[in-house]
């Protein structure tokens, strides 16, 4: 979910002051924004200066949600991370959100050689029939209870009958292929 903030306009040099909104609590209810910001640093200590876009030079400081579902919503941070859920990318610092869903356009690659930062994982998801490839990984972000997730299941492209869900899979590290269905 996108969050919509109050658009910024500029008058002969001058900033006007900006509505306060709402932004998601983590809870599932919601909680005003605070000031206007430029940088973190123009906030409360634990607060993040949230963006209406990954360019916005202006956002309002928000605090980071103290927990967050374990929900399934993918969104891509501004850092080029998929976020579980959008909760997780704001409680992680993340001021914007670049697209809806899993990172498509600009993910951050990981590697062997490459890796995420801190807190997330190198997933290797693949189509059966790219198994044998050596693309990238992408840098997920998962919450600490992490379960489920979408309804594929996937199964390691080394071999073998283990078929795990999605958190799982992606807390491997391991290449691993799209199952054809559920698992047996």
């Amino acid at each position: 979910m996108r969050i919509l903030l109050a658009s910024l306009f500029f008058l002969s040099c001058d900033v006007v002051d900006l509505p306060i909104a709402e932004v998601p609590d983590g809870g599932g209810g919601r909680r005003p924004m605070g000031p206007p910001c430029a940088d973190k640093s123009e906030c409360r200590p634990g607060d993040l200066c949230l963006r209406a876009t990954c360019g916005s030079a202006l956002g309002h400081c928000v605090p980071r949600p103290p927990f967050c579902p374990n929900e399934f919503r993918p969104t891509c941070g501004c850092d080029g991370v998929t976020y579980w859920n959008d909760c997780l990318r704001l409680s992680a610092g993340i001021e914007s959100v670049d697209e809806e869903g899993a990172c498509i356009m600009a993910p951050l690659g990981c590697s062997m050689t490459a890796a995420c930062p801190s807190g997330a994982f190198c997933a290797y998801l693949r189509e059966p029939q790219n198994c044998g490839g050596s693309a990238p990984g992408q840098c997920f972000a998962l919450p600490a209870n992490c379960q489920g997730g979408p309804p594929n299941h996937f199964f390691p492209c080394s071999g073998g009958a283990q078929c795990l869900d999605a958190c799982a899979a992606i807390r491997s590290e391991q290449p691993m292929a799209i199952a054809p269905g559920p698992c047996p």
